[in-house]
């Protein structure tokens, strides 16, 4: 399955303890009895996250039956929902670590075709949500040198895949067999 995955740049020097995100989750700090401190967070899957916020604004639960009658989303829901998960990637991309989202890819096709892919968001959030990021990949399957599948982040844009980059330091246009810590070092965040 192909994934889009979104890295936000953050100051190794701080940590973000448990109570930070306890926080985003209305929970009193105070009630944590031994805070874990972390430099990472990976959001898997932002897209799930996404149907999750609709379901809400719609009404859906886990006791709605499939055969219960659901009005169809209008643009108060639509707008609703963007809000949400806009508010959502901010209160964790300001927090203080690296922040990785990963989300399902669709494409749209041209009349010649061809097909663009880009994260699988409900409305204008693929292209909202990647402005907050810093690095925008795709995360698809290569053949290395030798013949041997490979796979192979993209992380510059092209016209088959939505991508940025925003770190100066990588002169690159993807990551072959990609790992945190390859990608942390390549763009100089980590240290050697």
């Amino acid at each position: 399955q192909k994934t889009a995955y979104e890295i936000k740049e953050c100051d190794w020097s701080s940590d973000v303890c448990s109570s930070d995100l306890a926080r985003l989750k209305g929970v009193d700090p105070s009630e944590i009895k031994t805070p874990r401190k972390y430099r990472s967070v990976i959001i898997d899957s932002l897209t799930e996250i996404d149907v999750y916020s609709m379901y809400k604004e719609l009404g859906i639960t886990d006791s709605t039956r499939l055969d219960d009658d659901i009005e169809p989303a209008g643009w108060p829901e639509y707008g609703k929902n963007f809000h949400n998960i806009q508010r959502t990637v901010r209160a964790y991309r300001d927090l203080p670590i690296n922040l990785i989202l990963t989300c399902a890819a669709v494409y749209n096709q041209d009349d010649q075709k061809k097909l663009k892919y880009h994260p699988a968001m409900t409305g204008k959030l693929s292209g909202a949500i990647q402005g907050f990021m810093d690095m925008v990949g795709f995360l698809d399957q290569a053949t290395d040198a030798d013949g041997a599948v490979i796979r192979r982040l993209h992380v510059n844009p092209s016209s088959a895949w939505d991508a940025k980059n925003r770190f100066t330091t990588f002169k690159g246009s993807h990551f072959d067999d990609p790992t945190i810590g390859g990608i942390l070092k390549a763009v100089g965040l980590l240290q050697q």
